[in-house]
């Protein structure tokens, strides 16, 4: 799930700096409303890393510590190079030749209050699907498959429904102390 984030940060930025070297006051509103927006979802995300159990963290920095702390010093540089981003195009200078230019002046209450407020509602959702009924169906599938000496955590979780049913693919942490994995297992409802 990391690496998807990645990436997208990465096309976003792409396209942001695209749009900047152009040089255009309205790429800088529309580029800032987009960082602004994006922010709280990635603070967020950052957060919900925690909800997973704290032994299964723990097992994952123990084990592959470079890895573990890498990912998480790439996300804390991606959200402060985006903050660095939006100072930046808040500036006096910028918001000065907007105004030189007869452009209107926008706050950033709206997209950072939009970004909060799908990001809650995501997080609610993510939290309700992953440890509610169907999560924890997905655990004992895989309890059954590899059996009760290891622990296990739902992490993600597809549903597709269509018209010969609803079908749910799931992702299940594995761990002990000495492996950490992964486990899809599949159902129909």
């Amino acid at each position: 799930m990391a690496a998807s984030v990645a990436s997208s940060i990465n096309l976003f930025g792409v396209v942001a700096g695209l749009l900047l070297m152009r040089g255009s006051l309205r790429a800088a509103v529309v580029v800032r409303w987009m960082v602004c927006s994006i922010l709280p979802g990635m603070l967020l995300f950052g957060l919900m890393l925690f909800a997973q159990p704290l032994d299964l963290t723990l097992t994952q920095m123990r084990l592959a510590p470079v890895s573990y702390f890498g990912n998480m010093l790439l996300m804390a540089a991606q959200m402060a190079l985006l903050y660095w981003l939006q100072k930046q195009l808040g500036l006096a200078p910028v918001l000065a030749a907007r105004e030189a230019d007869g452009r209107k002046a926008y706050q950033m209450r709206v997209p950072t209050a939009l970004g909060v407020v799908t990001s809650l509602a995501g997080l609610v959702f993510f939290y309700l699907l992953l440890f509610g009924e169907r999560g924890q169906h997905a655990e004992q599938l895989a309890r059954q498959q590899l059996g009760p000496q290891l622990r296990y955590h739902t992490n993600g979780l597809h549903i597709n429904s269509n018209d010969s049913g609803t079908y749910v693919h799931a992702s299940v942490m594995v761990w002990s102390q000495t492996q950490v994995g992964s486990v899809a297992v599949n159902w129909k409802e």
